[in-house]
C-alpha cells in the first residue's frame, strides 16, 4: 500500500475540522444469506432501535454464464449510513424556487469498524424500499462487482470490467497564487475572468494555507508534524459553528461540511428525459455519489458531506474545457459571503461543486479552501453513470467527486503535491517509491493517477486517502500510520 502520510498534515487541517473522536466501538454483525430480505432484515433491525445496523452481506457470484454456484459467494461487510440528500436538502431548477427534495432511500456503506485498513473494500448501495430493490457497486480485493438483489430473488454480485478515459486531466488551481486579480483586501468585486487563469500551481506541503478572514488562517511554513492537532486546538471555536457535532446515534463522525451542487442539463437529460421539472432520478444519483464520497471522509477526516441545495443549471453549456468552467463559476459567485442561504434553516454552503454530465476531460479545484466564499469551488466533468445500469462508470463518477473535493479540502496529487513524493504514477513511472515493486491492485489512492498510467487501470486505487487510526486517541497524530 503506497501510504498517503502527507494526509495527515494537510488534509486533517482542511478547514480546521478536527479528528477528535473516540475509538470505533464494536458493533453485533448479523450475517444475511442470499436468499435473505436485506429489506425486511433492515427494517427489523431499525424496529429494534438500532439506528445503523451493521450487517455480512453473502450474495451468490453470477459466473458470467447466468448460472450460480452454491460455493462461489462473496461477502461484504456493511452498515446503514447517514445519507447525504435529505429531505432538508432543496433543488432548483435554472435559477428558480427552491423545492425540499423527496426521498426516502437508505444506503449501505462499507463497514470499517472492526478494522480501519481495510482500504480494500469500499461499497455503495442503495436501499428502495419502494421498489423492494438493493443494488449498488462493490470494491474488494482489486475487484469491482455490482451487487443486486430484487424482491422474491437472491442476493447476487457480477464482476465488472472498466478501463477509465485516458485523457482524463485534473488541474489544481491556489488561490494565492493563480488568482492575483481577486482583491484580498475585501472588495466584494469578482475581478477573476475565464482569461486571468494561470498554469496548473502544484501545491505542497509548507505553503501558506489560507482561508476567509472571517474564518481563519493557518500557515503550515515549519510546522511539525507533531504540532498539527496543536494548531488545530487553537482554532477559534466560531470557525466550526456550522460543523453540527454528531448525536450520540452511533454516528463516528464529528463533523459537517454542507456542498452547493450545480448539475447541468444533460445531466438531467441523461436520468430524467420524462420528468425534467423533478428530476427524481438525477438527485438520487447525486446523492448515490456524495454519500459514497462522505463515507470515506467520514472515515478518516471525521467529517460528513451534507448536500445542501442541488441546482440544475445552463451556466457552463459554452464552456470546453475546466478552467473555464471553473472561471465561469467564480465569476458568477465569489463574494465575501457565500452566494445561498437556505431559507429554512438558514446554512449557507462550505464548498460549491459542479457536477457535470459534459465532459470537459477532467475536474479541477482549489486548493485548501474549505468554508471560504471567494475560492471554495470545484469542478467534476464527464459524469456518466447510472443507478439503472451498474458499471464501471459510476465507481470512476465516485472517484472524480472524491478526488476534486479532496482538493478543496487541502491535499494535493500523490505524484506532485508532496514531498518526498508518495507515487510517480502523474509522472509515468508505475513502479514503487518504496519498494521498487510494480504497482498492483489497491496499491494506489484516491489522489492518484496510477489508473489512467499504469496496468490495472482502476483496480489500482484503493478508496482511501491513505492514513489509518492505530488505535487509542484518534486525536493524537502518533496514533496514525
Amino acid at each position: 500500500m503506497l501510504l498517503f502520510w502527507p494526509k495527515i498534515s494537510s488534509l486533517c487541517l482542511f478547514a480546521g475540522l478536527s479528528m477528535f473522536t473516540s475509538a470505533h466501538s464494536e458493533h453485533r454483525r448479523r450475517r444475511l444469506t442470499p436468499n435473505t430480505s436485506i429489506i425486511n432484515a433492515v427494517k427489523e433491525q431499525i424496529a429494534s432501535g438500532i439506528e445503523n445496523p451493521h450487517f455480512t452481506l453473502a450474495a451468490n457470484l453470477n459466473d458470467g454464464g447466468g448460472l450460480f454456484a452454491s460455493n462461489q459467494q462473496v461477502e461484504i461487510d456493511v452498515v446503514l449510513t447517514e445519507p447525504s440528500v435529505t429531505q432538508l436538502t432543496s433543488y432548483s431548477i435554472d435559477g428558480g424556487a427552491s423545492t425540499p427534495v423527496q426521498t426516502t432511500t437508505k444506503y449501505f456503506v462499507a463497514d470499517h469498524s472492526a478494522n480501519e485498513t481495510l482500504s480494500n473494500v469500499f461499497s455503495i448501495l442503495s436501499i428502495d424500499e419502494d421498489k423492494g430493490v438493493v443494488s449498488g457497486l462493490v470494491q474488494k480485493d482489486g475487484k469491482l462487482f455490482n451487487l443486486e438483489q430484487r424482491p422474491g430473488k437472491p442476493t447476487v454480485v457480477t464482476e465488472v470490467n472498466y478501463d477509465p478515459p485516458k485523457d482524463w486531466k485534473c488541474d489544481v488551481l491556489d488561490p494565492s497564487v493563480d488568482t492575483t486579480t481577486m482583491d484580498p483586501t475585501g472588495s466584494d468585486e469578482r475581478g477573476l475572468t475565464q482569461g486571468n487563469f494561470g498554469q496548473e500551481h502544484h501545491h505542497h506541503l509548507d505553503d501558506n494555507h489560507v482561508h476567509d478572514d472571517q474564518h481563519h488562517t493557518l500557515n503550515l511554513r515549519g510546522l511539525r508534524q507533531q504540532d498539527v492537532f496543536a494548531e488545530v486546538r487553537n482554532i477559534d471555536p466560531n470557525v466550526l459553528r456550522n460543523r453540527r457535532r454528531a448525536s450520540t446515534n452511533g454516528n463516528i463522525w464529528s463533523y459537517q461540511v454542507d456542498l452547493y451542487i450545480e448539475i447541468d442539463e444533460a445531466l438531467v437529460n441523461k436520468h430524467d428525459p420524462n420528468d425534467a421539472v423533478n428530476m427524481p432520478n438525477t438527485i438520487a444519483y447525486v446523492s448515490a455519489l456524495i454519500t459514497a464520497a462522505s463515507s470515506i471522509y467520514e472515515r478518516e477526516v471525521d467529517t460528513h458531506l451534507n448536500v445542501l441545495h442541488i441546482a440544475k443549471s445552463t451556466l457552463y453549456d459554452s464552456q470546453t474545457v475546466t478552467k473555464d468552467a471553473l472561471g465561469v463559476m467564480v465569476d458568477h459567485y465569489s463574494s465575501q459571503s457565500w452566494h445561498y442561504v437556505d431559507p429554512n434553516t438558514g446554512e449557507s454552503p462550505d464548498l460549491h461543486h459542479a457536477i457535470l454530465y459534459r465532459s470537459l476531460n477532467g475536474g479541477i479545484a482549489f486548493i485548501g479552501t474549505v468554508c471560504d466564499s471567494r475560492w471554495g469551488y470545484g469542478v467534476s466533468s464527464g459524469v456518466q453513470g447510472s443507478l439503472s445500469n451498474l458499471g464501471g462508470e459510476m465507481f470512476w463518477d465516485i472517484l472524480v467527486v472524491m478526488h476534486e473535493i479532496g482538493h478543496n479540502f487541502g491535499t494535493g496529487h500523490t505524484h506532485e503535491g508532496f514531498n518526498p513524493k508518495v507515487d510517480a504514477c502523474g509522472n509515468k513511472q508505475c513502479t514503487s517509491l518504496v519498494n521498487g515493486q510494480y504497482v498492483s491492485p489497491g496499491d494506489a489512492t484516491i489522489m492518484s493517477y496510477c489508473h489512467s498510467e499504469c496496468s490495472g487501470g482502476s483496480s489500482n486505487i484503493a478508496y482511501t486517502f491513505g492514513g489509518y487510526s492505530n488505535g487509542g486517541d484518534r486525536s493524537d497524530i502518533n496514533n496514525w500510520i
